[in-house]
């Protein structure tokens, strides 16, 4: 069972018929004062406790099924009767009651219920369900019909009853909600709540029972305030006087109390201190006193209790305070050609623009395309806003003219180390370069793309020029050389910079290949200017032969006195070593025209028979290796 109280004001409209009229569209919390559930939630298990003995006599059943004047706490109808059409409780995660009901009809349901608001008129409501399937039998059963009872606990009166009659079936389980109005006696804050069964039992009368509620109810009341412009209802001009008026229906209460209340977001609601009456006069009204405003109704000695009291609907009221330095919002100065818009910051009724040429409009906002200097001048603007207040602002508007001209000219290429100047003068003007320069003119040496802002007041041109660099084209062939006749030599010339290539010959190839000897020339060319190289090319024997001597005399009579081998061909290296019998390295040499002298560590060598080993290679890059034997004779 769940118990408890909340606060909150949704609209609950019912019809209550009481000491012989009607009061209709009753306003009632839609936050009950009093909820029976009987507990569970969605992580219950299926089956809960059984009910206090004082609440019901009926026999509690945990599992297996319900017989005549048994019950059961249960999240879902089944497993009971294979009959009972299937469904959850009321709200789909907790308990609710499963009744079959007792032979003799009488009450399966009584409860006291303490902490009600004296006085006060109060929606009893109750879910009901019919656990009988419509259209599943062969015989007819009995169907439910319950009555509800409200008693004073002191004196034991009836406040209320009502009866449902026979709770129809349906083709799938269905919850039927009931209720009744009352009202409690003043001074008194409890009653007792007594449910019957008016059917007798036996084949069928089986019902669900969920969510009781007590729901606290008071009259309807209407609301208005008096005082706004043209009695909008919601807005007000600063200073005005206005009335937040309520209207409650009488009848309700034996005593009426009154309280109103204020809020700026309509979830913090404060209690306006005095204001307890009916009507919520304020003589000097200020835009602090924008916001929301509700009126609250109970029985005297209750209004401080958030349960046992009603609100009205809120009442909106919108304080304007119009400032007249910024009611006009203008783009001006602005520069001829551009677009000049004037507008008001205010919200208002009426809108009325008085122009420079005298002209009048009456849109909340102007707009000039292409604008010129004869718009120039002074704009005056009126408005009545929603509120009521009249407000006047001038503002004085101004078109500049453009004389500010730029040119920076076409785009240009720099050869070398040429530069060029960049003048973007204009006679009192601001310059921004976007290299970073405020001067009226910079000089460019470097490639990419310049530009610069020129402003004079509201008035801005801008140019820009790009910038390429060139340098005049390098070349370099090789230097001097020769090759081997009979094999040929390649000239590469290329460069990225250069256009044109121009040979001695006339020749206008990128490279070329050549077997003759000569003095060759090449000029490359582009925009910024020619370069010119010079090889000299001279092709020699490369003959093959290398002659060794197999002997030599180092006696020192100027013949044969080196041991050194001849050729008739252009070495590009050379290496000789001497090696003894024992295979010693003695002698290494790398200079073709050196020779042996025949010395070992500075003295003669002796006579015999040495080694040579020579490796060569000719000018077209192939090495050759070479080995022999030489006779020293002394």
């Amino acid at each position: 069972m769940s118990l408890y109280a909340r606060m909150g004001y949704c609209m609950l409209t019912v019809t209550l018929c009481m000491a012989g009229f009607i009061r209709a569209a009753a306003q009632c919390s839609g936050s009950p004062i009093f909820l029976e559930t009987f507990g569970g939630s969605a992580s219950s298990p299926e089956v809960g406790p059984p009910l206090p003995s004082s609440v019901t006599s009926y026999q509690y059943v945990s599992q297996g099924e319900i017989r005549d004047g048994q019950y059961s706490i249960k999240k879902t109808t089944g497993p009971m009767f294979n009959w009972f059409a299937n469904g959850k409780d009321h709200t789909g995660n907790g308990y609710m009651m499963i009744v079959n009901a007792s032979y003799d009809p009488g009450k399966f349901y009584e409860r006291k219920i303490d902490g009600l608001c004296a006085g006060s008129t109060f929606y009893f409501s109750a879910w009901i369900a019919n656990l009988l399937p419509k259209n599943q039998y062969g015989r007819t059963p009995l169907d439910p019909a319950v009555r509800f009872l409200i008693r004073s606990a002191a004196t034991g009166d009836t406040l209320a009853q009502y009866a449902t009659g026979t709770i129809p079936r349906y083709d799938v389980f269905t919850w039927t909600q009931y209720g009744m109005p009352f009202t409690l006696p003043a001074g008194e804050t409890s009653l007792i709540l007594t449910i019957f069964n008016d059917n007798p039992g036996g084949m069928g009368n089986d019902l669900a029972l969920d969510d009781i509620a007590f729901t606290i109810c008071g009259p309807p009341i209407q609301t208005f305030i008096t005082g706004t412009y043209q009695d909008n209802g919601r807005y007000a001009c600063v200073h005005d006087a206005v009335a937040l008026h309520a209207d409650p229906q009488n009848g309700y209460y034996h005593r009426p109390q009154y309280q109103w209340q204020f809020s700026r977001d309509q979830q913090q609601w404060n209690d306006i201190p005095g204001a307890t009456d009916t009507v919520l006069a304020i003589s000097d009204v200020q835009p602090a006193d924008s916001g929301w405003y509700r009126l609250l109704i109970a029985e005297q000695g209750n209004i401080g209790s958030p349960n046992c009291r009603v609100a009205s609907s809120p009442l909106a009221l919108f304080v304007e305070h119009p400032d007249p330095t910024t009611l006009i919002q203008t783009n001006s100065p602005l520069c001829e050609h551009q677009t000049l818009s004037l507008s008001s910051t205010q919200s208002a009724l009426t809108y009325t623009w008085l122009l420079p040429d005298g002209s009048i409009r009456t849109d909340s906002s102007l707009l000039f395309t292409d604008a010129r200097p004869t718009l120039s001048g002074h704009y005056t603007l009126k408005v009545v806003t929603r509120g009521g207040c009249r407000v006047q602002a001038d503002t004085l508007v101004e078109v500049q003219p453009n004389e500010l001209h730029v040119n920076l000219g076409k785009d240009t290429l720099l050869c070398n180390q040429d530069s060029l100047l960049l003048n973007a003068a204009n006679p009192g003007a601001v310059y921004r370069w976007n290299t970073g320069a405020t001067d009226s003119a910079i000089w460019v040496k470097t490639a990419g793309t310049y530009q610069v802002s020129v402003a004079q007041g509201a008035c801005e041109v801008s140019d820009s020029i790009h910038i390429e660099h060139l340098t005049q084209p390098a070349v370099d062939l090789v230097s001097d050389t020769t090759a081997c006749l009979g094999d040929t030599f390649s000239l590469n010339a290329y460069s990225p910079l250069a256009t044109t290539y121009r040979w001695q010959d006339g020749s206008d190839s990128i490279r070329r290949t050549i077997s003759e000897s000569g003095v060759y020339i090449v000029s490359l060319s582009n925009v910024c200017g020619t370069t010119r190289d010079t090889v000299n090319v001279q092709f020699i024997s490369c003959a093959p032969e290398l002659l060794v001597p197999n002997a030599f005399t180092p006696n020192g009579d100027g013949v044969n006195d080196r041991f050194r081998p001849r050729q008739t061909f252009a070495l590009r290296s050379f290496s000789m070593t001497i090696f003894d019998r024992w295979g010693n390295a003695i002698f290494h040499t790398h200079d073709p025209l050196a020779g042996w002298d025949g010395t070992l560590n500075g003295h003669p060598a002796p006579m015999g028979t040495y080694v040579w080993y020579i490796v060569y290679q000719k000018q077209n890059g192939k090495t050759y290796q070479a080995k022999g034997t030489v006779l020293l004779i002394r």
